[in-house]
């Protein structure tokens, strides 16, 4: 197979999804962070939940790509992909050098779990039921109850979510992959083979970037989010 624009006979062409929903995130954030002075404010919640949304599928998108790389059947793998996505990512660690596991009291799991539940209640809507106090001096008050143990700085209803909280929800997802890889073993080099599109050409396996989003995810930086370690020193600058 012949790749327009690559110098290389390619055998299989592989797309991973990963890129495309973080790189989605980014930009959802981005835009909403760049014109939160001048959008209406529901485009800017939009922007906020998409950001919030994506990010989670990309760490879904994650987990499946490290399941689908265990050396198990097929039958096997596609049981493993209905587990939930965490115990997908401590399956995979359990053929890694040492076994190590994700540390369960950590700041960054559990900030994730959480996630997680908030990004649930966006794609699995129900109705919400809040309890409302009237006064004669204050008018109406709606009183909402914060999930127990809440450890984000993110709103349990995702209604007016502000680029603050798109940029945490992404972070959340990045500090999570950034310990998975650290346990793994990993070079860098290998985590993002595990992650990114590539093709295997007769003379090797070289990263590819279908859609572009090396540009977009370097965006990262206007947000405050330090993703260097799931870019390739070769992509091109969103300069």
């Amino acid at each position: 197979m012949k790749i327009p624009g690559i110098e290389c006979e390619a055998d299989e062409v592989v797309v991973n999804p990963f890129s495309m929903h973080l790189s989605d995130a980014i930009l959802a954030a981005h835009l909403a962070d760049d014109n939160v002075s001048t959008a209406r404010p529901e485009v800017i919640a939009m922007l906020c939940r998409t950001a919030v949304a994506h990010a989670v599928f990309a760490l879904e998108a994650a987990a499946n790509s490290f399941i689908d790389r265990l050396p198990r059947n097929h039958r096997f793998r596609d049981q493993a992909e209905k587990w939930a996505t965490i115990d997908k990512f401590e399956l995979w660690l359990l053929t890694a050098p040492g076994a190590p596991s994700l540390p369960k009291d950590s700041k960054i799991v559990k900030r994730l779990r959480t996630l997680i539940k908030l990004r649930d209640r966006h794609v699995h809507p129900r109705a919400s039921r809040f309890t409302i106090k009237e006064s004669k001096t204050e008018g109406i008050q709606i009183s909402i109850q914060w999930p127990t143990a809440h450890d984000l700085e993110i709103p349990p209803v995702l209604l007016g979510l502000t680029p603050a909280n798109a940029a945490t929800a992404i972070g959340v997802v990045i500090d999570f992959l950034r310990l998975f890889s650290e346990l793994s073993g990993l070079s860098e080099t290998q985590f993002r083979n595990h992650l990114m599109g590539h093709m295997v050409c007769r003379d090797g396996k070289r990263e590819m970037d279908i859609g572009n989003f090396a540009r977009i995810l370097r965006l990262a930086s206007s947000l405050g989010l330090n993703i260097d370690f799931m870019i390739s020193p070769a992509s091109p600058s969103n300069k």
